[in-house]
């Protein structure tokens, strides 16, 4: 069982202890807090061991820290995440403010922090009653919720009052995970194959008004060696998501592409082009994502792995990538259900695309190391199917804005 400490002795940190202690997740080592006066305070047998400066003396006691602390300053919430960063715990978890401004804290509200953010420019600001109201009494699918974006989406979804919502996925660990951490009556797993027509009949028996499709293969390096798989689960498997959903009557359905599917040169780029393709034929939504940072397999977290054995691998010294952090992808992406006409492809502000080599210097800085002196960099070169830069949108393709500022349309220049 793995091992956690909540940092804030306050209403939201014993909630969460709460709700932890309840489903029996985790065993909880104690609590940390900023206030001295609440040292060696206590709360079921669990003792509030300290502050920041007892985090590393706690280190190989603890496998997450939970930063509990809603209503502490972002400045105080990077200090926090920076020193964990720096000695060593990768699994950071924190409790944002906007969930606890009329509600009971849960442990599903609570949403993993990525090193990423740390160097975020901005904060998204969201109009979160419009996300209420717009979702409320609402049935939904969700494909893929296994993985990092669908899991995050269907938590994120649960803070609405909506009717019933549907994960879907293939694996069956991470599923049986998802349930018992969520442990909420409106929440249903669906085991089962995206491509398999039993299984689709069977979950669309449910009356959806939503369907997410975050379900795909999308390592590119992989894919060019099992071609046959990147076209049955991308494309094959999403052409039967949209038959069923459009049999059904389904208005909103709304498909997680990538910036790979412009001028795609992989096999992962090209099959995610093809469902694209599919889906806005059909009256459906895209959305082309840059790299959403500390999702499974990507970036961040390779890269910690590899800093911790004194190395990290690039690709290539001019490598950029477009980067979107899970908080700003899922909450973007549930905005742009409000959004969406039909037939659109969507991409959100992402910056400038960043040098991979020069986000890795920072992050390797702020753990504590100097680049290229304590943490060796290797040079690989591209892998086959990698480009030195995404685009998000094709030459023959414009933008234009809409009523969220962080959110744009993408339109045929011939047909604008």
């Amino acid at each position: 069982m793995k091992r956690v400490i909540i940092y804030g002795f306050g209403e939201a940190g014993i909630q969460v202890a709460d709700d932890i202690l309840r489903k029996n997740l985790y065993e909880i080592v104690g609590f940390l807090d900023d206030d001295k006066n609440k040292f060696n305070s206590e709360y079921k047998n669990l003792k509030v061991l300290g502050d920041i400066k007892t985090l590393e003396n706690l280190k190989e006691k603890i496998d997450i820290l939970i930063i509990a602390m809603p209503s502490a300053s972002i400045e105080r919430i990077r200090e926090i995440e920076k020193t964990a960063f720096k000695i060593g715990i990768k699994d950071i978890r924190i409790v944002p403010k906007f969930y606890v401004k009329e509600e009971k804290v849960y442990l599903r509200h609570v949403v993993e922090v990525d090193i990423f953010e740390i160097f975020k420019r901005r904060e998204i600001e969201i109009n979160y009653e419009s996300l209420k109201n717009f979702y409320k009494g609402k049935c939904i699918l969700i494909t893929g919720c296994a993985g990092s974006i669908g899991s995050n989406l269907l938590k994120e979804i649960l803070n609405f009052d909506i009717k019933k919502i549907v994960g879907f996925d293939i694996d069956e660990t991470r599923l049986y995970e998802l349930e018992n951490e969520i442990n909420d009556k409106r929440f249903e797993i669906f085991l089962g194959d995206i491509t398999d027509d039993y299984c689709l009949n069977e979950v669309f028996k449910e009356n959806f008004d939503i369907v997410f499709h975050t379900a795909a293969y999308k390592h590119v390096p992989i894919l060019e060696k099992f071609p046959y798989m990147a076209n049955k689960v991308n494309v094959i498997g999403t052409k039967k998501l949209v038959k069923y959903s459009k049999l059904k009557g389904i208005e909103k359905f709304i498909f997680i592409s990538t910036d790979k599917a412009v001028q795609p040169i992989s096999v992962m780029g090209k099959t995610k082009k093809i469902a694209e393709e599919c889906v806005i034929k059909n009256g459906y939504t895209s959305i082309r994502f840059g790299n959403v940072i500390n999702s499974r397999g990507s970036l961040i977290p390779t890269i910690l792995k590899q800093i911790q054995r004194g190395y990290v691998k690039i690709t290539d010294a001019n490598a950029k990538r477009y980067f979107i952090t899970p908080k700003e992808a899922i909450l973007l992406t549930l905005n742009s259900a409000i959004i969406s006409k039909g037939g659109d492809i969507l991409i959100f502000d992402m910056g400038e695309a960043i040098p991979i080599k020069n986000l890795i210097e920072e992050i390797v800085r702020t753990l504590g190391y100097e680049p290229y002196k304590d943490i060796k960099f290797i040079f690989t070169g591209l892998r086959e199917g990698e480009k030195l830069e995404e685009k998000l949108i094709n030459d023959d393709e414009i933008i234009e804005k809409t009523e969220n500022p962080y959110i744009f349309r993408v339109l045929k220049k011939d047909l604008y």
